[in-house]
């Protein structure tokens, strides 16, 4: 086999020692290399191996003792090393140079004699190391896929392809990458990371290894094949290895491939003559419970063992997978005996999810996901850890964090470290789980005839001119086929919006998704039986229903008071399906559902209660009650589990000769409504507005109408305590603060945040005022907030209209 070697000098000494009946003679070791390089030179010799002199190098003398004296040298330090060795003592040189990619060692045995001792190291041509290969690939759309290799602090970035690549290194640490761009390619780089093969060349190999061993290159094309030195083109067919299509790995004249078989992995081995052929099917070696069935990423050759690297990820909750997991390991075999016991390491057979995430405490002693091997030196083979932590957040299980390590593995003890990899981001970097902040969101009622609805906006302030914008939801109001969208709409914890409309005669439900751009796009719709009053979306807390989204709608019927129930896994709107109704039995005929809210604490609903309406002794309250979650295929009566009192009753001044008002007694009426509820880190808030004067249809006789409001603290979602605290107001009951604060609905989702559309008129004699302005409140600043004045397209839900002597609030 081909060496490189250099010579260790030693010359002997005599050292007188302190105690003068001591006297001993040493040698003394030196070290040095021959010639330098010229400024600019490449560290690599013509065989592309490195040249020793401008090399790391790090350098072991071991004595009899078993005491060691290393000398690590940087690249640009000059090769020497003066050791005292004592005459007649045997030492072990062991020698390894390192460049970015590779390390070459050597060793010898030498015993100082007096005089000049002359010592040549060996250091093999084939590595006996590969450092690190740090790796980042990625994907834009389906095929434009990017690679940026990381080789001892160098950045490489491969050509683009239309495919994943496939990328080994061989024993001279130099580096492969195939690539597709039209036809397939494969360009070669040097060990230190510079173009060594240029143009790229044509291949037909897929799946590149390469014996460390004996030092040769294989590829997998049509079957196994022997990549040549000098012509990358043309690789040698191995006979006998026509079913090797998949991940392999070569080691001394041994080749182990994976062979996939409809759902069965089987684990080859044979030598590259073809005898002592076995296989092994390992499907239930590297299976994980409860989980989908593992992929193999990788083999991995190293002594008598087969290592083989596997994974298994679940990055969406559905009903056929319910939990959240990115997980992997590595099972090792003998190759000289597939069947016998294997080594299961960096995994268990099954995993206790919690909230359907995997504690993270599981992954101080496994993988995340073993996906290729990067490295290996004497004592342990380096792995691409790829993965995810999940865990639980307001919008149920969630990934919220990538996690790209680098695994030691132990090839003595299998025991595992993990470190971080640096800038890899290895094969996947899947989307993290951030609280939304979303764009505001405003609209226009528009009408026709009799056809009413809405047509929504996305903006960030509030006051754009969107003379010429363009909707991302449209009402089809001068259509006679259009949906009509009401303003009864929700986001979820995600910061997805929803909304109800009416399509024809069919009462639905639209999903809007929150893109990385901050921009919604349509997810579908879903008809139900009811044209519901509020919506309010959750995930469920009932362990039978974890993992799902449950949308909630509230309706009345002859029946009662009910709240109809949506649900699909996390994302998968498409599979929404109708659940069971629930009664909320503790309400009466006069009682009226006004707003909701719901997260895992419980469903929150807004009551107002009239008495004696339409009399001189009407009178409203209104309370927030709070309901348990119930099961998906319950179905039955539930009651409250906890009220507040937001407003105690109250009369509303209703005259007792209606309808002949006098101006005085219209101008005399008040009502107030609970109109929006809305959770934000487990604090409930609630809008109300107060209005004077009243304005509940023609004939009304009012002369000057008045309305204000109040942004409230209702309580936290776990207890919601026994009483309401006013957070900011405006009673509105001056021509100068009317209408100043309505707050109708919210309408963003952003941290530490309340974003509040106001929706409020002032009216005189004949002449209305209508006022329609964006409030945003810093969550603990609420003295204070902005204040926006939408544009004059933007006219919320109602209009203030004066007609027949009477002032109208109601949607043009």
């Amino acid at each position: 086999m081909k060496k490189m070697f250099f010579v260790l000098m030693i010359l002997v000494l005599t050292v007188s020692s302190c105690n003068l009946f001591l006297n001993e003679e040493y040698g003394e070791l030196i070290l040095s290399f021959d010639g330098t390089l010229p400024d600019g030179a490449r560290a690599l010799d013509s065989n592309g191996l490195p040249v020793l002199s401008s090399s790391r190098m790090k350098i072991n003398i071991i004595k009899e003792n078993g005491y060691t004296v290393t000398r690590e040298l940087s690249a640009e330090e000059p090769k020497s090393l003066v050791e005292l060795v004592p005459v007649g003592e045997t030492i072990e040189i062991i020698v390894t140079a390192i460049n970015p990619s590779g390390q070459w060692s050597g060793r010898t045995f030498h015993t100082v004699a007096s005089g000049q001792n002359q010592v040549t190291v060996l250091l093999n041509k084939n590595v006996s190391g590969l450092n690190n290969l740090l790796f980042t690939q990625t994907v834009e759309g389906q095929h434009d896929y990017n690679l940026t290799l990381y080789m001892g602090g160098k950045e490489i970035n491969a050509p683009k392809s239309e495919n994943p690549y496939s990328f080994a290194r061989d024993s001279k640490g130099r580096l492969y990458v195939r690539y597709r761009d039209g036809d397939t390619y494969l360009v070669r780089y040097t060990s230190e990371g510079e173009l060594d093969v240029h143009p790229a060349v044509k291949t037909t190999i897929k799946f590149l290894a390469n014996d460390y061993t004996t030092g040769k290159m294989y590829g997998m094309g049509v079957g196994l094949n022997e990549i040549n030195e000098n012509d990358l083109t043309h690789p040698t067919t191995i006979t006998g290895f026509s079913t090797v299509n998949n991940f392999f790995a070569v080691d001394n004249g041994r080749v182990a491939w994976l062979h996939v078989s409809s759902v069965n992995n089987i684990i080859n081995a044979a030598s590259l003559t073809g005898a002592s052929h076995s296989d092994i099917l390992i499907n239930s070696h590297i299976d994980i419970h409860h989980c989908k069935p593992s992929e193999v990423k990788d083999i991995f050759i190293r002594g008598d063992y087969v290592y083989v690297l596997f994974n298994t990820v679940n990055e969406s909750i559905t009903s056929s997978d319910p939990n959240l997991y990115s997980l992997g390991g590595v099972v090792r075999y003998n190759i000289n005996n597939l069947a016998g016991n294997h080594v299961k390491i960096g995994f268990s057979n099954s995993v206790g999810f919690e909230n359907r995430a995997v504690p993270a405490s599981y992954y101080s002693e496994n993988f995340y996901g073993a996906v290729k091997v990067i490295g290996f030196d004497d004592e342990n083979i380096y792995i691409a850890d790829d993965g995810f932590d999940a865990a639980d957040t307001p919008a149920g299980a969630r990934i919220v964090k990538n996690r790209n390590r680098i695994a030691a593995l132990n090839i003595a003890t299998n025991a595992l470290s993990f470190s971080d990899a640096g800038p890899a981001k290895w094969y996947n970097e899947w989307k993290e789980w951030r609280t939304p902040n979303t764009k505001m969101i405003v609209w226009e009622s528009d009408a026709d005839s009799s056809r009413i609805g809405m047509s929504y906006y996305q903006v960030e302030r509030g006051d754009e001119d969107l003379s010429s914008a363009h909707p991302f939801i449209t009402s089809g109001v001068y259509t006679p086929t259009g949906v009509l969208y009401s303003d009864v709409f929700c986001y979820d914890s995600a910061g997805n919006f929803y909304v109800s409309g009416k399509d024809g005669s069919d009462e639905k439900l639209y999903r809007y998704v929150l893109e990385d751009d901050g921009n919604y796009e349509t997810d579908g719709e879903k008809a139900i039986s009811e044209k519901p009053t509020t919506i309010a979306v959750s995930v469920s807390s009932v362990p039978d229903d974890a993992g799902k989204t449950i949308l909630f709608y509230y309706f009345e019927s002859v029946h009662g008071h009910n709240i109809g129930r949506l649900a699909w896994y996390t994302d998968d709107f498409t599979h929404a399906a109708q659940q069971r109704n629930i009664t909320l039995s503790d309400l009466g005929q006069n009682d009226t559902v006004t707003a909701m809210a719901a997260n895992k604490d419980g469903i929150f609903v807004a009551v107002k209660t009239v008495t004696g309406k339409d009399s001189p002794n009407e009178k409203y309250k209104i309370t927030v009650k709070k309901y348990a979650h119930k099961r998906l295929d319950s179905l039955g009566n539930i009651s409250a589990a906890e009220t507040v009192t937001v407003i105690d009753e109250t009369s509303t001044n209703y005259p007792n000769v209606p309808p002949h008002w006098t101006p005085e007694q219209a101008n005399a009426y008040i009502n107030e409504d609970l109109n929006a509820l809305y959770i934000s880190d487990g604090v409930l808030y609630g809008l109300t507005t107060n209005q004077k004067g009243y304005i509940e249809g023609l004939f009304s006789m009012a002369t000057e109408v008045f309305i204000g409001g109040k942004l409230l603290k209702i309580g936290n979602t776990k207890s919601l305590g026994s009483y309401v605290v006013v957070l900011y107001k405006n009673d509105g009951l001056r021509p100068a603060t009317s209408g100043e604060f309505a707050p109708y609905r919210f309408i963003a989702v952003k941290p530490k945040k309340l974003v509040i559309a106001s929706d409020g008129y002032y009216g005189k004699e004949t002449t209305p005022r209508n006022k329609n302005k964006v409030f945003v409140f810093d969550i603990g600043n609420w003295a204070h907030p902005d204040e926006t004045v939408t544009h004059a397209i933007i006219n919320f839900s109602k209009q203030l209209n004066y007609s027949s002597g009477s002032f109208i609030w109601t949607i043009e």
